[in-house]
Parts: C-alpha cells; sequence; structure tokens
C-alpha cells in the first residue's frame, strides 16, 4: 500500500512475465537440454548470478539515492 497501484502493478507484470519465460522454456524443451548440458546449465547459473550483481548494485544505488536525499533536507 505504500507505493501505490502502479508499483503493485509493475511487480505483477514482472512476476508473470517470468512464470511465461519459464512455461516457454519449458514448452520448447530447453529445460531438458540444460539439466543435461553442463555447458548450457553452467550458462544459466552464470547469468543468474551476474543478475543478481545487477540487482544488488541498483539496490545500494537506490539507497545512495534515498540517504543522499535525506541527508539534504536535514
Amino acid at each position: 500500500m505504500r507505493h501505490g497501484f502502479a508499483r503493485g502493478d509493475c511487480a505483477t507484470f514482472g512476476l508473470v512475465l517470468g512464470l511465461w519465460t519459464q512455461l516457454l522454456v519449458v514448452a520448447v524443451g530447453l529445460g531438458a537440454v540444460i539439466a543435461t548440458s553442463a555447458l548450457a546449465f553452467a550458462a544459466v547459473k552464470r547469468l543468474g548470478v551476474a543478475y543478481l550483481a545487477y540487482l544488488v548494485y541498483l539496490g545500494i544505488r537506490q539507497m545512495a539515492g534515498a540517504a543522499a536525499a535525506d541527508g539534504a533536507r536535514c
């Protein structure tokens, strides 16, 4: 409730997009390829780690911006 309907709507869209992506991967059969190929599995793992690192970077940047904005008001 704090961020309003628009933020919740965007979050819901992102979750649904992720589910549809997973459904597409399974439907195409890429899940079996990733499960049997060590190289493909390692590539997916590394992409996941890179994405999580990017999210951490964005979070730190957002917290730093909020701290700077709070410091400017005081």
